[in-house]
């Protein structure tokens, strides 16, 4: 194998390992929830990949219109600085949440309202219970998100190996159409 191609594989192979190993596209997602509040306003949080609340994300209400082929908007919201919003709903139905952060990504979210004013507040010990719980998983997938696994360094072994034998190949091909002329 000529120190060209070589050369080229290994480059090719540093490009593609570190794209394995990088952040990718998980860097980019933002997750949109909704809740209902005890007083019957919404309350909503638009969050980047690793959790944090995406502060200044312009976020959308709107509702389908009869014809169901448009949508009416009911309000426009920014997120604080903690990425939280609060809608106080003025109609039941289908609500759409759409947010779109300041660096052009964006998600969303239906909530279905069935009435309006103050829900019935649920036992104390158990929304302490299930925020817990909630707040662990969190916690848990977060972290899934954030770590590397061996399986995905051994994908990136397989795409390095795949391509120095994709450059070996096509060396000795071209080694060999040479030498029958």
């Amino acid at each position: 194998m000529k120190r060209s191609t070589v050369r080229t594989a290994i480059a090719i192979s540093i490009f593609l390992l570190s794209l394995t190993v990088g952040p990718g596209a998980q860097a980019h997602s933002v997750h949109l929830g909704v809740s209902r509040s005890d007083d019957g306003s919404l309350t909503g949080s638009v969050q980047g990949a690793d959790g944090r609340g995406i502060a200044g994300a312009a976020v959308l209400v709107s509702t389908r219109t009869e014809e169901e082929s448009s949508r009416k908007v009911l309000q426009r919201l920014t997120t604080n600085a903690d990425g939280e919003f609060r809608y106080i709903p003025t109609e039941p139905g289908d609500l759409h949440f759409l947010a779109a952060t300041p660096d052009g990504h964006g998600a969303s979210a239906t909530f279905r309202l069935q009435s309006l004013g103050a829900s019935n507040p649920p036992d104390s010990a158990a929304v302490a219970r299930l925020a817990e719980e909630v707040s662990r998983l969190t916690a848990e997938v977060q972290t899934m998100r954030q770590t590397t696994r061996l399986r995905d360094i051994l994908g990136g072994v397989g795409y390095l190996v795949g391509i120095a034998g994709i450059a070996a190949y096509l060396s000795a091909r071209k080694r060999r159409k040479g030498t029958q002329r």
